[in-house]
């Protein structure tokens, strides 16, 4: 079973993905007019089909930053799309052999039990598959022959697709089994049962939990990571892979609130399989290192997950004879970089060399780079850009110009973009006087000035506490829109006010 990586750059793939989930779903409704099983393969890729249409190529991109929308890419991911474009072109084909010309049998004849027994594993409706029997009652004996053998194809096809779509729907909450698990203890109680374990209604559990965000299951979550090291046979199958991805998403999830020596050890351990099966790692890891109150914390936090990752063990790959570890990937590209570990061409080089050394697959590229830049970024302290201290000293270059912004349209995009960075950075002083500055500098008092100086505004007052806020007001006793200026009472430079 491969490890099947989530996409590194999903955003490329989604449309093509889109269009395969489209494709199938309508070759499926041509062939039984859509007549299909509420619990059906049919059924969960409309779900995933309704959730993907609303998502465009540049929703994908930031879902890799966010919980919730890496957790469904994730699972939607772990759908066999070239087995699934298998499944439509077989539809397809067998539709076309029922509709087109056929020699007339001398007698009617029961259409044979393996057609009957095919047609109903493909969830279909009773109805559907009588239709469709009713069809083939005048067909020859060679024709019912050949029929059968394509739709026991299709059977076996869409038997395989149909179980990591099944996994994945209860993942999503799509599905619900006949018998959930009711709580923590009955789900915990039921792992001990591994030969009767139903595994829907495990998957049902854990993407409520993930969903609902439930403490105890998380830290069940992390405790199964630390204390369970990462082996062949977490890919041994289908249904362990996903398993070992919910374990991964849900343990992660809040992984800022996370006790020290815990955090430091799923870096060390588990990070690698938390980045390329879909976890927003980088940036959870943002968010936990933003939380540092003082810069030489923030530096220590920063440097001890960098050396986390320097001597790690976990293995890259389990294939025949691979050896390769993270750390050891790492410590293996300083010396081979030497003086120019910070140089993009060297990065690329020496991935390029350590794919073909250790015969690893070709997809594995960019998810080395991406180790490889986050421990150099760690090491540097510059992984994030801490109260914006680099920005203000010119080594990066400012996240936002709030100039540019009041001469644009800010759409829903750009404002969780806003939000994520302001809850970062956490310096709304230094925030107010900048947006203030880019505020005054356009005839903001008119439209469409106005409604961006409100919409910073409001971006503003959701993140910091309202005793910044606002930005900007609508003076009654004067009856003008005015700036506030006003700066907190108790201005210091403790983190709540830098």
């Amino acid at each position: 079973m491969p490890q099947q990586f989530f996409q590194h750059n999903p955003e490329t793939l989604w449309s093509e993905q889109k269009n395969i989930i489209a494709e199938c779903l309508s070759a499926a409704r041509s062939f039984f007019g859509g007549a299909w099983l509420p619990d059906s393969l049919w059924h969960w890729l409309e779900f995933f089909s309704e959730e993907m249409e609303e998502m465009t190529e540049t929703d994908i991109s930031r879902a890799r930053k966010d919980r919730d929308g890496a957790f469904f890419v994730a699972m939607v991911g772990q759908i066999d799309f070239l087995l699934l474009l298998g499944v439509t072109k077989q539809l397809d084909s067998i539709r076309l052999q029922i509709t087109g010309d056929h020699p007339v049998a001398k007698q009617e004849a029961r259409a044979s039990v393996d057609i009957q027994q095919a047609l109903r594993s493909l969830d279909i409706q009773e109805r559907a598959v009588d239709a469709l029997l009713n069809l083939l009652q005048a067909f020859s004996a060679r024709d019912r022959g050949s029929l059968a053998v394509s739709l026991g194809q299709l059977a076996n096809a869409y038997g395989e697709v149909s179980v990591a779509a099944e996994l994945a729907a209860a993942a999503l909450r799509y599905y619900r089994p006949e018998k959930p698990f009711v709580d923590f203890v009955s789900f915990h109680s039921a792992l001990g049962t591994a030969q009767t374990l139903d595994w829907i209604a495990v998957m049902r559990f854990l993407g409520e939990a993930f969903a609902g965000s439930d403490a105890e299951t998380r830290k069940w979550a992390v405790f199964t990571m630390l204390t369970n090291p990462v082996d062949q046979s977490f890919f041994a199958t289908g249904v362990a892979r996903l398993y070992f991805m919910m374990i991964l998403h849900i343990g992660w999830s809040d992984f800022p609130s996370l006790l020290t020596e815990d955090k430091d050890a799923l870096v060390a351990s588990h990070l690698w399989w938390a980045l390329c099966l879909g976890a927003p790692v980088g940036q959870l890891l943002g968010e936990d290192l933003a939380g540092e109150s003082v810069l030489s914390d923030y530096i220590i936090r920063s440097g001890t997950y960098a050396q986390a990752l320097l001597i790690s063990k976990t293995k890259i790959f389990f294939g025949p004879g691979q050896t390769l570890q993270a750390g050891q990937f790492l410590q293996q590209y300083l010396a081979f970089a030497k003086d120019n570990e910070l140089d993009g061409y060297q990065q690329v080089n020496y991935v390029k060399k350590q794919v073909e050394t250790f015969r690893l697959p070709k997809n594995f590229q960019p998810w080395l780079l991406e180790l490889l830049s986050m421990y150099l970024h760690l090491r540097e302290c510059d992984f994030i850009d801490y109260r914006g201290f680099l920005a203000e000293a010119g080594v990066k270059e400012k996240m936002y110009d709030w100039k540019r912004i009041m001469t644009q349209d800010i759409d829903e995009n750009m404002k969780e973009d806003i939000k994520r960075y302001l809850q970062i950075v956490q310096r709304p002083t230094w925030i107010k006087m900048q947006m203030l500055n880019a505020i005054e500098s356009t005839p903001w008092k008119t439209e469409p000035y106005l409604s961006r100086a409100f919409q910073l505004n409001d971006i503003y007052e959701d993140v910091y506490n309202p005793e910044y806020a606002p930005l900007v007001y609508f003076d009654e006793e004067s009856g003008e829109f005015k700036v506030n200026k006003r700066l907190p009472k108790t201005w210091n430079m403790s983190r709540e006010f830098i």
